[in-house]
C-alpha cells in the first residue's frame, strides 16, 4: 500500500477526504487518465450526494471504496458505467 493509498484510507469523513485529495493534487486513473484535485473532489462531491455516481470515482489508491464507504453505500455486484448520468451530473 502507498502513501496516498494509506491517507485516503484514513480520511474519517469527506471533508478529510477531499483535504487529501487537495494536498496529493492528482491521481492516475486505472486506464492511465490523470484525474486533477479539483475533478475529483467535484465527483466527490457528487458521489456523496447521489452514492449511485460513485461508479464515476477512480478505483485508484482506494478512492471509490473510500467514498462509498463515507457514502454509506455497498458496492454494488454489477458496476454498470452509466456515462450519461455522471455527464447530466457534472453539467
Amino acid at each position: 500500500m502507498d502513501v496516498v493509498e494509506t491517507m485516503v484510507r484514513a480520511a474519517h469523513d469527506a471533508d478529510a477526504l477531499k483535504s487529501v485529495l487537495a494536498a496529493v493534487g492528482s491521481l492516475p486513473g486505472s486506464r492511465g487518465r490523470v484525474y486533477g484535485a479539483a475533478e475529483l473532489i467535484e465527483l466527490v462531491d457528487l458521489a456523496l450526494q447521489a452514492p449511485a455516481l460513485a461508479r464515476h470515482v477512480t478505483r485508484s489508491c482506494g478512492l471509490r471504496a473510500k467514498v462509498r464507504e463515507l457514502a454509506g453505500a455497498s458496492t454494488p455486484a454489477d458496476d454498470p458505467d452509466d456515462t450519461a448520468l455522471a455527464a447530466a451530473a457534472l453539467a
